[in-house]
This record gives C-alpha cells, sequence and structure tokens, in this order.
C-alpha cells in the first residue's frame, strides 16, 4: 500500500507540472498574440509635403520629379511629380507603414534637368516616427531638416531656375548723328541738297556780279 500510495502521488506531481508548463506556454503565446497582431494589421499613409518655385514668366514649364531615399530599411516610397504653375508648386510623399518604429529617408530632386533649366541640387533629412497605441489607435509625426542637420521646416523646399534666351539688340531708330570731327553725319540725299545749293548760289553770285559790270 505504501509503494502504490508513493507511485500515485509522484503521478499525480507529475500531471501537475505537466499542467502548469502548458498553461504558462499557453499565457506567454497569448500574451504574445495582441502585439503581433498590431503589428502586422493596419496600414498606415504619412504624408511628407515639398514646394517647388520656378520663374512665373515660363510658359508650360515641365514636372519636376522627387524621391525619398530610404535608410536603415524603411520602407520604400514611390516618386512623387510636381508641376510648377505660375511659379510655384506643391505635393506631398505617402508612405506607408503598418509597424511602430522610426523611419529616416534622404530626399531629393532627381532626373536630368531640360533644355535652359537648373536644378536646385538640395537634399533634405527626413525622419518619420510612428506610435501604435494600446487601443489600436496610431500616432505619426514628421520632421523635415536640411541635409546635416538644422531647423525644422514645414515642408522640403526647391527653387529652379530658368535662362531666358538672349534677345537682340534693337536698332536706334534716330538718325545717327555722330561722326568723325564730331559732326553730324550725313546721308547721299542730304549731301546732293547742299552741292545743290551750293551750286546755285555760285551761279547767283556770278550773275550778280555780271550784272554789276554791265
Amino acid at each position: 500500500m505504501t509503494v502504490l500510495g508513493t507511485s500515485t502521488g509522484q503521478a499525480r506531481c507529475r500531471l501537475r507540472i505537466a499542467a502548469a508548463f502548458v498553461a504558462t506556454v499557453c499565457v506567454v503565446a497569448l500574451l504574445a498574440l495582441p502585439y503581433e497582431a498590431k503589428a502586422a494589421s493596419g496600414d498606415v499613409a504619412v504624408a511628407v509635403p515639398i514646394e517647388v518655385s520656378c520663374p512665373s514668366s515660363v510658359k508650360d514649364p515641365p514636372q519636376f520629379t522627387f524621391e525619398m531615399t530610404p535608410l536603415e530599411g524603411a520602407p520604400e516610397v514611390s516618386p512623387l511629380d510636381v508641376s510648377c504653375g505660375e511659379g510655384k508648386g506643391s505635393g506631398a510623399f505617402s508612405a506607408h507603414f503598418n509597424a511602430s518604429g522610426t523611419y529616416r529617408y534622404k530626399l531629393r530632386q532627381t532626373g536630368v534637368a531640360p533644355s535652359r533649366w537648373t536644378f536646385d541640387n538640395a537634399q533634405w533629412d527626413v525622419l518619420i516616427q510612428v506610435l501604435r497605441a494600446d487601443d489600436g489607435s496610431i500616432a505619426s509625426n514628421v520632421v523635415i531638416t536640411p541635409d546635416g542637420g538644422g531647423a525644422k521646416y514645414p515642408a522640403a523646399a526647391f527653387s529652379n531656375g530658368y535662362a531666358e534666351s538672349a534677345k537682340p539688340a534693337s536698332e536706334d531708330p534716330s538718325p545717327k548723328k555722330q561722326a568723325q570731327g564730331g559732326l553730324p553725319r550725313l546721308g547721299d540725299r542730304e549731301a546732293l541738297w547742299i552741292l545743290a545749293l551750293i551750286v546755285a548760289g555760285g551761279a547767283g553770285a556770278v550773275s550778280w556780279r555780271i550784272a554789276a559790270r554791265s
């Protein structure tokens, strides 16, 4: 009886230990499930604004393309095309995240500048913070600073230039008065008139002398 009782007690003890182990594993799994579900479910879109300026005198300016290069494993973000009508334009990247974290990007203008255009080669640092609360709500924060650090800006700003074509020099419609010796420059017609006046004056003087002798 003693041996049987001892064996039965040991078996019960082992069952209790096994049950406690299983319960512990289940509790750990249950605690892990809500976090994993929050981290993998849902999607939040974060806007990263940019502003572009260009000469307002240019008609039909081209679209300018910008890109956000992900750093440290951040999710990819699609490029953004922005039009610059009447001297200014604006747009916003749409970055999507499904987990809390801090994400970093490098923002710049890309592509080849069209003829006569000069692209702004500025680069901007973009830091995006995403926080998912226990109640499922999501908060995000965007910090845009110049490349290398500095004050926070509400948007990444770019200024593109355009070289106007050279205009031909307009001719002066007034007569050209400057000539050698500081004297007025005369045309062929004016010279003929003066010559005629001189000849007429000489002829008149000769006629007067002849008349006087007579």
